[in-house]
């Protein structure tokens, strides 16, 4: 069977994560880190130095964040949910990518935490598709 050549490429994968310390969430920069790290472990270039929105959580004290980093070939998106203990990671990208080198940059930076859900999705247009 000949393969079919790629049109337009387009690449997603989305993690849930539950830490073990809500502190590791608690911190728009560090979570901004965070994405600096990932974008090295993917080979991933960052444009711009992305955004930070603060969200009051249901949880007093605390703060839900969304941290938006466009990147040469997309965004990485995290959005953090205090009330669970947890955080969405999205990544999109026009580049192909290891869905495990996520994982990994993950387990490396929040200690003991835990994915709960992945998606990994090829929305790649292809040549007579």
């Amino acid at each position: 069977m000949k393969r079919q050549k790629v049109v337009l490429s387009s690449y997603i994968y989305a993690v849930t994560v539950k830490v073990r310390d809500l502190r590791q969430i608690s911190v728009g920069m560090v979570l901004h880190g965070f994405i600096a790290f990932l974008c090295k472990q993917i080979r991933m270039k960052p444009m711009g130095n992305g955004s930070i929105d603060t969200l009051p959580s249901k949880m007093r004290g605390f703060f839900s964040f969304s941290v938006n980093q466009p990147i040469k070939t997309s965004i990485i998106s995290l959005d953090t949910w205090p009330e669970h203990s947890s955080f969405v990671l999205l990544v999109h990208s026009c580049r192909r990518f290891d869905p495990k080198k996520v994982d990994d940059a993950v387990k490396l930076r929040f200690r003991g935490a835990r994915i709960l859900k992945r998606t990994f999705t090829d929305h790649s247009l292809y040549e007579n598709g």
